[in-house]
């Protein structure tokens, strides 16, 4: 009898204990219905700083504070205003989002155990203020992840055109095109890797919502020539009919990744060309003579320009080597100095991390008028 006993009681408290776990798993009742919305953030970069360009390097801290000389225009306000008249041109691009739903976290995306459960591409409505999508999925409970990105493409054409976005953990830039690009406000882009949980469902169709906001990866920089006076006197050439040789000497980030939120690959000897624009500020007429985006990796990444000016006849009116500017994503960094008739070796430029002043500019998507 005893033995018997032995057997017995361990399959008892085994059934017990399975009855036990069984009671409390909770299992799903069915599917949720999820919702999903993916906001796209087009308002124009914060001005970070303004580093004004001198052979003693000197750094300007606040945008907020700066004024050019013989000038009181703010630098935020009226540099929002030149910019404006670059803005993408609705006319002829279409902002486009291309989204991925794994049934996993990001870890299980990186390690191939993750499930694709959705991808798609859409067009979307650029007029509006945010810029935004909704999509709506049956899934039961558990971890997931969302790849979300959001570029521009010719008018009435979804496919790929500055960024190739077949794979977004590698993604690639058209170099080329990127060579070419007369407004470079055509390559910006914005992304979001977001993970949500959606929990136990008590029900079939138990509604869960989510919200996540696209936001711009790249650094944008603009360097403006306050020698427009001497360049005057120097040429009967109208600045605009010149040409502006930028040449990045060194490493700059071309490839991203939407998944690990960082720029994946980059290149030596990129360059691109554009003609001066003048923009005035108040007493204070400047030139503006380089303006490009790149991916930041982290809190801030660092460029070098080689930058040079010829008339159209091809003679050099000045170069500048070396320049070093930092770049913060989402944020707009201003040089300010002397690059139409003046030449200079190595920048070495400085600048202090703990600057923080924000400024909003309204700038980049306004759709145009006929008075731009």
């Amino acid at each position: 009898m005893k033995r018997l006993l032995n057997y017995i009681l361990p399959i008892f408290i085994l059934a017990l204990t399975s009855c036990h776990s069984t009671i409390h798993e909770h299992p799903d009742a069915g599917d949720a219905l999820v919702t999903l919305t993916m906001n796209v953030k087009t308002a124009g970069p914060e001005i970070y700083s303004v580093i004004e360009y001198t052979n003693e390097s000197r750094v300007i801290f606040s945008a907020k504070d700066y004024r050019f000389p013989n000038s009181r225009s703010d630098i935020r306000a009226t540099l929002s205003q030149h910019l404006a008249k670059t803005a993408v041109d609705t006319e002829h691009w279409d902002m486009r989002l291309v989204w991925e739903i794994y049934d996993g976290s990001r870890d299980d995306i990186r390690n191939g155990s993750a499930t694709l459960i959705q991808r798609d591409t859409t067009i979307l409505d650029f007029n509006q203020e945010v810029p935004y999508h909704t999509i709506q999925f049956r899934a039961p409970s558990g971890r997931y992840t969302l790849l979300a990105w959001s570029d521009f493409t010719p008018k009435g054409t979804i496919d790929d055109y500055y960024y190739d976005t077949h794979n977004l953990n590698v993604l690639h830039s058209d170099l080329e095109l990127r060579r070419t690009c007369e407004n470079n406000d055509q390559r910006d882009c914005f992304s979001q890797a977001y993970d949500f949980e959606v929990s136990r469902v008590d029900f079939e169709g138990q509604e869960r919502h989510y919200e996540t906001t696209l936001i711009r990866p790249q650094g944008r920089y603009v360097i403006l020539a306050t020698d427009y006076d001497s360049y005057l006197n120097l040429s009967s050439t109208p600045v605009e009919q010149n040409n502006v040789s930028i040449m990045y000497p060194s490493f700059i980030n071309v490839d991203y990744s939407v998944l690990e939120e960082k720029p994946r690959d980059g290149v030596t000897g990129m360059s691109y060309s554009m003609n001066p624009r003048v923009y005035e500020f108040e007493e204070q007429t400047t030139v503006c003579v380089a303006d490009d985006y790149s991916f930041v990796n982290g809190d801030i990444s660092y460029v070098h320009v080689n930058m040079a000016v010829h008339n159209p006849q091809g003679v050099q009116l000045s170069t500048n080597k070396n320049i070093e500017i930092p770049l913060y994503a989402d944020y707009l960094t201003v040089i300010v100095g002397k690059f139409l008739a003046t030449s200079k070796g190595s920048g070495g430029i400085k600048i202090d991390d703990g600057f923080e002043d924000e400024f909003v500019i309204p700038y980049s998507y306004m759709p145009k008028t006929n008075n731009n």
